[in-house]
């Protein structure tokens, strides 16, 4: 998601690449409005492709979301016949934690 006091950009990221808006009042006149943009999964790992020959500071962050966004692709997204998702492996569970403590990582580091 991305979030600021200035709608104009957020509501060009919505006409852009779509998702959804939402705007969060202030509780004092001393504050301004929050604009939100947030966008699904699948769409969020688009617009990091397409924005990865761009970013410097957050390139290997974006890499690994779009890695983990791929992988979840792979999984069935479909429920078994007691309206359950499928339960995760544990080949999926040590993907998950890998990235999570890779994220960790560059943002503890700043690579």
């Amino acid at each position: 998601f991305v979030r600021m006091t200035a709608e104009e950009p957020i509501q060009w990221l919505k006409a852009t690449w779509g998702g959804c808006v939402c705007h969060q009042a202030v509780r004092s006149p001393k504050h301004h409005s929050i604009w939100t943009w947030q966008i699904g999964a699948d769409a969020a790992a688009t617009l990091l492709s397409n924005l990865l020959p761009f970013l410097k500071v957050k390139q290997a962050e974006s890499k690994l979301a779009i890695d983990f966004q791929i992988e979840k692709r792979g999984r069935p997204s479909t429920h078994n016949e007691k309206g359950h998702f499928p339960k995760r492996t544990a080949e999926m569970l040590s993907f998950e934690e890998r990235c999570y403590h890779t994220m960790r990582g560059l943002k503890n580091h700043g690579h």
